[in-house]
């Protein structure tokens, strides 16, 4: 009889299927329409009174290279790598999406970025800030102890691209960046954990559902906000993915040779975890109403010719 964890069964060698399966129930349990509601519905609690979402206390000493199943090690830890050095720099990202968000939402953007003086020095860190700065550390604190190797940084740039159009067009293109990679994250940390076990895949979890909590609640506020429907929503998404994948790629020097079985294999599976990540957004998005978005946010509309700096 095969041991459970998170995920469902443990398979040390799982097949294709076994793995989906693993998925599946890592959806279920992390994305649950439940979970996405709460987290959308916590936002005016976060405007009237910040806080951090509290993480559960991790076995970091009891996280082992044996805990890695169905995978290679080194491609594991290159994982690792990659996620801990895009998770970097994050007061570049909060004070980009504070910049874009202050005007049409100021308690939205002090939520994400904080607040700054009138000389542009920060005076409060936002909370989304505060949540995404300790995933960047929790990756190098798992990749040192499962390699014993000190972690060399390779962190991300911000693109801090310029969107063309009127107001309403850059706010909304840049609100559909950051649930682009909000998605991304969580449909690959949920591969990432369909491929480990015990302490290590816990730990991974305290990462996933910061991401869980922030996708919802970006998704929530731009479909209340920009009344955008999921069709708008995905259609920008994707463009926007294409670009941030584009966009790493160029940054980073490491490749891998992509003509294993295996590595075809993992590719496969990341992109069902995207689909799946994205049918469990169209379900649960059914059930945001109007009604419901107004009963959490108040009718309250997007300024008219805003104008941003």
């Amino acid at each position: 009889m095969f041991a459970k964890d998170i995920a469902g069964y443990c398979y040390y060698h799982p097949n294709y299927w076994q793995t989906q399966a693993r998925i599946n129930t890592l959806i279920n349990r992390f994305l649950s329409f439940e979970i996405l509601t709460a987290a959308v519905a916590d936002l005016p609690t976060q405007f009237a009174n910040p806080h951090v979402r509290p993480w559960q206390r991790l076995a970091i000493d009891a996280i082992q290279p044996e805990q890695i199943i169905g995978m290679d090690s080194e491609q594991f830890y290159r994982m690792l790598r990659m996620f801990a050095d895009i998770e970097e720099p994050i007061r570049g990202y909060s004070k980009e999406s504070r910049d874009y968000t202050l005007k049409a939402h100021p308690q939205f953007a002090r939520f994400i970025g904080g607040i700054y003086d009138e000389h542009d020095r920060i005076t409060e860190v936002g909370v989304w800030e505060k949540e995404e700065r300790r995933h960047g550390p929790l990756y190098k604190r798992l990749y040192c102890q499962l390699t014993q190797n000190k972690f060399e940084s390779q962190p991300h740039s911000v693109s801090n691209h310029l969107i063309q159009g009127d107001s309403l067009d850059r706010i909304g293109a840049h609100l559909m960046s950051r649930i682009t990679t909000e998605w991304s994250a969580c449909a690959g940390y949920i591969w990432l954990m369909s491929h480990c076990t015990g302490e290590l895949q816990k730990a991974i979890a305290q990462i996933l559902q910061d991401e869980v909590n922030h996708l919802a609640k970006f998704w929530g506020f731009t479909r209340w906000e920009l009344q955008y429907s999921f069709f708008q929503c995905i259609r920008h998404g994707t463009i926007e993915l294409i670009k941030l994948f584009l966009f790493h790629r160029n940054e980073r020097s490491e490749t891998r040779e992509g003509s294993s079985p295996e590595h075809w294999q993992e590719i496969i599976e990341t992109i069902f975890a995207f689909n799946r990540v994205v049918i469990q957004l169209y379900r649960w998005n059914k059930t945001l109403k109007p009604d419901l978005l107004n009963e959490i946010f108040g009718d309250r509309q997007m300024p008219k010719n805003l104008v941003l700096n």
